[in-house]
């Protein structure tokens, strides 16, 4: 009796303790920063970086992860309550792309220019495909649930002499076999077959 309830009282403190673990936090949206420049430095790659940072947790960003991918770009996830839309307005303050009063760039200066893309990561279970990038149909079948034993049909009914006269004949001869047969029948008597022994 003592073990059932020592078993009890460990799958409850598992229960208990499986429950108060912090929940892993999946980023929801993803900034794509990619450069102009092929002949960019470290320096200017992490201050672009920073100034990156500095906009999304203005915006109330948290969890802010980033990775760098093949071609250069950097991927930055991050989870947010703020839509994309606001996200990008607020990240395309600060881009740099120096102007003169009349808005027109200076021609002799070197500036440092990216492009930024905002995305939101949709979860599995929010896409259209399934497993495998598979697409998943899902069928909706609607039965009809009623019934009508009222069937109307249309029918020409003609009535020829000689389809009636075909009808009397057929049923004079059939009735006439029917009972010759009932009639013969008794006078066949109902034997075992086999050798006689």
């Amino acid at each position: 009796m003592k073990i059932k309830w020592y078993i009890s009282a460990l799958i409850i403190v598992f229960a208990v303790l499986s429950m108060s673990q912090e929940q892993s936090v999946v980023p929801n949206q993803e900034v794509l920063l990619q450069f102009s420049n092929k002949k960019i430095d470290l320096s200017e790659k992490q201050e672009a970086l920073l100034t990156v940072k500095q906009q999304l947790k203005s915006v109330g960003a948290k969890h802010i992860q980033v990775q760098e991918l093949k071609n250069g770009t950097l991927k930055i996830t991050y989870l947010s309550i703020t839509n994309t839309a606001n996200v990008e307005a607020a990240l395309s303050n600060i881009v740099d792309v120096e102007s003169t009063k009349d808005g027109e760039t200076p021609l002799n200066q070197d500036k440092k220019t990216y492009n930024l893309d905002v995305y939101e990561i949709l979860k599995a279970n929010d896409s259209t495909s399934g497993v495998g990038d598979k697409f998943v149909f899902e069928l909706k079948q609607e039965y009809v649930r009623f019934y009508n034993p009222n069937v109307v049909l249309y029918c020409v009914n003609i009535v020829n002499k000689e389809t009636t006269s075909l009808f009397k004949v057929a049923y004079k001869i059939n009735e006439s076999v029917a009972g010759a047969i009932d009639n013969y029948s008794y006078k066949i008597p109902e034997v075992r077959a086999g050798p006689i022994c």
